[in-house]
């Protein structure tokens, strides 16, 4: 993630760089995990995910999420995929209010590419998994 993506904490949104071992954030449950270790990643190649023509994260290549994939007829698996191998029928999930946990939505991904400092966390949470602020769910 680069470093001003919004992390969703109990005190409120705070930006993923300025997070410290010890901070709480969310799980993909709504839970409170401790971050374990905040993982500056240098400067790497970004792209923007979209949805419904609206950004809604700029991530690396090498950046990770939880997205849903039809594997059949009304059958899904779940699994963490990194964003370069995201394929058009991938859903990204998202926890928002108002949604059932677990609803996944088409995203598209940015063509062009450029470099910013990236980040990611390692939290105390078995799956590994946090939530940004606007609901999607990120994997370390």
């Amino acid at each position: 993630m680069i470093k001003d993506t919004l992390v969703k904490t109990p005190t409120g949104a705070r930006a993923i760089a300025d997070l410290k071992r010890g901070d709480l954030v969310y799980n993909e449950f709504g839970k409170p995990v401790e971050v374990r270790q905040v993982i500056p990643k240098g400067r790497n190649p970004v792209v923007d995910i979209s949805m419904s023509g609206r950004t809604w994260a700029t991530c690396a290549l090498d950046d990770r999420w939880l997205v849903k994939e039809c594997c059949g007829h009304k059958q899904f698996i779940t699994e963490v995929k990194c964003v370069s191998d995201f394929q058009p029928y991938n859903r990204v999930l998202i926890r928002i209010e108002g949604y059932p946990f677990g609803t996944g939505f088409s995203v598209q991904i940015g063509k062009e590419e450029r470099e910013e400092e990236t980040y990611d966390l390692d939290v105390d949470s078995e799956t590994s998994l946090y939530l940004l602020d606007n609901g999607l769910i990120a994997h370390t």
